[in-house]
């Protein structure tokens, strides 16, 4: 799965990974945060839950966009300037959201459904920014989504299954230490924030160089997904 080229790329572009986290991802994740303390004392824990899990699949697919084009310059041994990194955010949150919103959809009919289709639309839905191009129709974005997503289907949920893993890895981890000193859930919340921030940008640099097809065709046809339209 190209851990260390992951691993590698992470290292030679820490301080765009960092400048993007600081000014993209933790305002999204501090404005989650305050969000949801707010709303606990005024709606139904239901109803909190709800909110959090929109936002939260909304956040995550949201910032994918600019850690992706960090990745992508690097196979190509491109510079770019953290004004790009931005551009590429707010030119895909449209498109995002809209697809969160219709994962959102699927998942209220998953849940009647053993969650299969829940576990289905989460593998399109992290493939969708990697076939975004603004020059693309939305017809050609989501054919060639659903083509990346026949050709690489075991690999993808393999993919998806170790992130699964690795948050909960993290979580019992985290659980342990913690429960070891006297703190309050907005300080155990805060703690995790900071290691997703840390975590996050490996794991959408990994999703790129594994499932981008400008990834996968720098490879050979052993892993291009075939019938992708440019």
């Amino acid at each position: 799965m190209y851990f260390r080229e992951g691993i590698e790329i992470y290292n030679r572009h820490l301080l765009k990974i960092i400048a993007c986290t600081m000014t993209i991802f933790l305002p999204f994740h501090v404005f989650i945060l305050g969000w949801v303390l707010m709303l606990q004392q005024t709606i139904q824990p239901e109803l909190i839950n709800f909110h959090s899990f929109f936002l939260y699949i909304l956040m995550y697919v949201s910032v994918i966009p600019p850690y992706m084009e960090i990745a992508k310059k690097d196979l190509v041994d491109e510079e770019m300037d953290f004004k790009e990194l931005w551009k590429s955010a707010l030119e895909k949150f449209g498109f995002v959201l809209l697809a969160s919103i219709v994962f959102i959809l699927i998942s209220f009919i998953g849940v009647s459904l053993f969650y299969i289709p829940v576990i289905l639309a989460l593998g399109l839905l992290v493939l969708v920014p990697l076939h975004y191009e603004d020059s693309m129709r939305i017809s050609d974005i989501l054919r060639n989504t659903w083509n990346s997503y026949k050709s690489n289907f075991i690999d993808l949920f393999l993919f998806l299954f170790f992130v699964l893993a690795a948050n909960v890895l993290i979580w019992f981890l985290l659980t342990t230490g913690v429960s070891y000193f006297e703190t309050n859930f907005l300080g155990y919340t805060i703690l995790r924030m900071l290691i997703h921030l840390i975590i996050f940008p490996y794991f959408i640099i990994l999703l790129t160089i594994n499932f981008h097809p400008e990834y996968q065709h720098s490879r050979g046809p052993k892993y291009y997904s075939k019938g992708l339209k440019g």
